[in-house]
């Protein structure tokens, strides 16, 4: 079998993470892959990705694959194989809207089939009126860098953030609650992202809620920086309002980080037995509060998410061995 996987590259963002990890699995499976880079001009230095990337780049885009495709659908038109699937997601009840046609017109008729990573994501796409055949493709993570530790308790506690610093990943909720309940000394809240995620309301939030225990950090590293990041810190917190997925509850986890997340989402079908959950309210997105997604996605109650935040630090070392038996 002969497959392309097309995607940006950025091994400091999903879609180069999940890219890299899929060439290598496919490539243990005999699979003959080749790796399409949507980005190709920026990449400089092949010596830094794995071997079998390495070979999959230099094969490319081949017309006679199956190409899997991994992006927004605007794009995808840009190059055409033998078998076309789409890999994307819907994150909001009606989903985005671009300059392009409508994403689900994109998807019906560039696509002989889709994939999404959650049925999460999928119910909202067949809503929207995907009416092509869409699979589970679930994300993972790579357990050779995102290694378990056993936590303790340890004084600054210190709540982390790893995404995009936006309303729609609950950094407004999550800040708001911070900066009004947790002041002390001994707590500390760590935000970390990359550069391409600072589109809109990240230099928002960070002028008005940079403090002395509040860091925000942007730094264009891969998963071995991330992983340092989730090294020093006591818990997660991911208050998001809308995720097809969202990898970083589940790279915590592998490193033995309890989790406070939004109790919604793709993630929380996977992972609903192992964070520490967050009521939340449907909402409509309102004028500003998003560029092109549309219909509703659920807030975080700042209420509950206080609580769960208090209710970590409060009794932590039981959480922590909890964890450790699942």
């Amino acid at each position: 079998m002969k497959v392309t996987w097309t995607t940006f590259l950025h091994d400091f963002a999903s879609a180069g993470v999940i890219a890299i990890q899929v060439i290598k699995e496919l490539t243990k499976l005999k699979v003959d892959v080749g790796f399409n880079i949507l980005n190709r001009n920026e990449i400089t230095d092949l010596s830094k990705y794995p071997p079998e990337v390495q070979q999959a780049i230099q094969k490319g885009f081949r017309e006679d694959s199956i190409n899997i495709f991994f992006s927004y659908p605007d794009i995808y038109g840009s190059c055409r194989a033998k078998v076309n699937i789409g890999y994307t997601g819907f994150d909001t009840s009606k989903g985005y809207k671009t300059s392009a046609p409508p994403a689900a017109q994109l998807c019906n008729e560039l696509m002989d089939y889709m994939l999404t990573p959650s049925n999460f994501s999928k119910k909202f796409m067949e809503d929207n009126g995907i009416f092509i055949p869409i699979s589970i493709f679930p994300h993972g993570v790579d357990i050779d860098i995102f290694k378990y530790r056993k936590r303790s308790k340890s004084e600054p506690f210190t709540f982390l953030y790893v995404g995009e610093i936006s309303r729609r990943k609950g950094c407004l909720e999550l800040l708001e609650v911070f900066s009004k309940y947790f002041k002390d000394e001994k707590y500390k809240l760590i935000l970390r992202a990359n550069t391409h995620m600072k589109h809109y309301d990240g230099e928002m939030l960070e002028r008005k809620y940079k403090g002395e225990n509040i860091e925000f950090h942007y730094q264009d590293a891969g998963q071995e920086d991330i992983f340092k990041f989730y090294d020093q810190a006591h818990v997660l917190v991911h208050a998001s309002r809308s995720d097809w997925f969202g990898l970083t509850p589940l790279e915590s986890l592998c490193c033995g980080l309890p989790v406070i997340a939004t109790a919604s989402n793709g993630y929380y079908e996977f992972l609903k037995d192992s964070i520490i959950p967050v009521n939340y309210d449907v909402k409509e997105i309102g004028p500003g509060e998003h560029p092109y997604f549309k219909g509703s996605w659920n807030v975080a109650s700042q209420e509950h998410l206080q609580k769960q935040m208090e209710y970590t630090y409060t009794f932590y070392d039981q959480i922590i061995n909890e964890l450790e038996s699942k």
